[in-house]
């Protein structure tokens, strides 16, 4: 390997990679590690509720013919797995239901990619609460900065899967903060996890979707392992031509890369969006539109007019879905189902639940269009809106906007709300553990050794 003073110093790979190392001195805000916490609570809370789904039974049959033994444990299924491959089931169990959190800047999901490799990681090391709520911010901050340069909606509308893409160097990121690599070594981890950089929006209602982030949780830990073993890569993977910027962003402007501020500090205005509903986020805005009109009786509806912002639709790309999985990414199917159910659950994305025949009648009347300008209310917007009427047999109309969705940043949940969602999402479990988890990981930067969580007993067949 050449010397460290042979690297483009100024260049972004090796001034992420010191930021990286240095991030505990940075000085990281309560603020920011609360941020943090709630992340766990929520990701933990939606991968256990994950443990029966069909996603996880089949990936779990098809890694136990080759089962390996190693130090860590599983949330779901063995406790006998390595941590790429602990990386891997629960980072595809985190996003299995689509329930996890999201954030706008990255167009992407990254508790599902990061807080599946701080465990992993953190169990193997026996590291502290607080060591793995900072691993979590730095590759937080890593996800944050590569978007800001390729534009996460501009990435996103070339058709990656930002949670994959941008998570797999997120999640090396992390667990070389947790392994306490060197900057040369963690200019190697960030470099490798850049060539395994892949996910495709094609697969978005089918299990592969969160196989993504599962393969980028597992693979960003096989980065910083095979960087910790001495293992190169180029030095400027993330900046110089054919790297990764230049690949994934088409026509990026790649002298950004040379001058853009390596973030510090907290999380600021970019939070997280914690999901009410177990579907798409871009369904979130129309399902409270439609929730805001009030109880109606389907057996009235005439029809459903949605109209969302331009590109609002493009992840919601089942029109006619016949299955949960595909029924996530159908506008048609959250309006009808808010409506003709009264909310959004878990159990709306049950396949029984989707074939209902009378909810397939009314899914067939809601016509969805996209407009730069809404066509109620202001003509402004900021992130999205969602404008719903529902125009009923009797010629009455009930209309309602969405600019945001309950959960948004700009609206979060409450913390009541949040232990909530995480008591409804592990109420499946068995034994007595459930509340001393949540009260563990509601202070999760009091835990000494993250090996000491209570994480309950999985249902049956688990």
């Amino acid at each position: 390997m050449t010397q460290m003073s042979e690297m483009q110093n100024a260049g972004l790979t090796h001034r992420l990679a010191e930021f990286i190392v240095g991030f505990a001195a940075s000085g990281v805000t309560d603020e920011s590690l609360r941020e943090a916490e709630r992340a766990f609570i929520d990701t933990i809370g939606v991968a256990i509720a994950a443990s029966g789904d069909e996603t996880m039974t089949r990936l779990l049959e098809a890694l136990d013919t080759h089962a390996s033994v190693g130090p860590a444990r599983s949330l779901i299924g063995s406790p006998s797995r390595q941590p790429a491959q602990m990386a891997l089931v629960n980072g595809t169990a985190s996003h299995a239901l689509d329930f996890d959190d999201v954030t706008e800047e990255i167009q992407g999901h990254p508790s599902t990619v990061l807080v599946p490799v701080a465990l992993a990681v953190g169990e193997e090391i026996g590291a502290g609460g607080r060591d793995v709520l900072e691993a979590y911010l730095v590759g937080y901050h890593t996800e944050f900065l590569l978007a800001s340069i390729l534009d996460g909606p501009k990435h996103y509308a070339l058709g990656w899967h930002a949670t994959a893409t941008l998570g797999v160097i997120g999640a090396a990121a992390a667990s070389a903060y947790l392994y306490k690599l060197g900057v040369e070594q963690t200019v190697m981890a960030l470099a490798i996890s850049g060539t395994m950089a892949a996910g495709s929006r094609r697969n978005f209602g089918t299990m592969t979707k969160p196989l993504h982030a599962g393969l980028a949780a597992s693979h960003g830990i096989e980065a910083a392992q095979l960087a910790r073993a001495g293992f190169t890569a180029s030095e400027v993977m993330l900046e110089a031509q054919y790297g990764f910027l230049g690949l994934f962003g088409l026509g990026t402007d790649l002298a950004r890369a040379d001058t853009i501020s390596v973030p510090i500090h907290g999380l600021g205005e970019h939070k997280l969006s914690v999901k009410k509903y177990p579907a798409c986020f871009n369904t979130h805005r129309t399902i409270d539109a439609v929730l805001d009109c009030g109880p109606l009786d389907a057996g009235d509806v005439e029809r459903i007019e949605v109209t969302v912002q331009t590109a609002g639709l493009e992840p919601l790309i089942h029109h006619r879905p016949t299955t949960g999985l595909e029924a996530k990414f159908s506008l048609e199917y959250t309006a009808a189902a808010a409506l003709f159910d009264g909310g959004v659950s878990l159990e709306s994305f049950e396949n029984a639940a989707v074939n209902r025949p009378d909810l397939q009648a009314l899914l067939r009347k809601v016509s969805v269009t996209e407009s730069p300008t809404p066509p109620t209310g202001s003509p402004g917007w900021h992130a999205g809106y969602s404008c719903v009427s529902v125009v009923m047999r009797d010629g009455n109309v009930v209309s309602s906007r969405r600019d945001q969705p309950r959960g948004h940043a700009s609206a979060p949940l409450t913390d009541a709300e949040l232990h909530e969602k995480f008591v409804d999402c592990v109420q499946y479990t068995t034994g007595d553990k459930q509340e001393q988890l949540l009260a563990a990981l509601d202070n999760l930067r009091a835990v000494s050794d993250i090996r000491e969580l209570p994480f309950p007993t999985m249902r049956e067949g688990v």
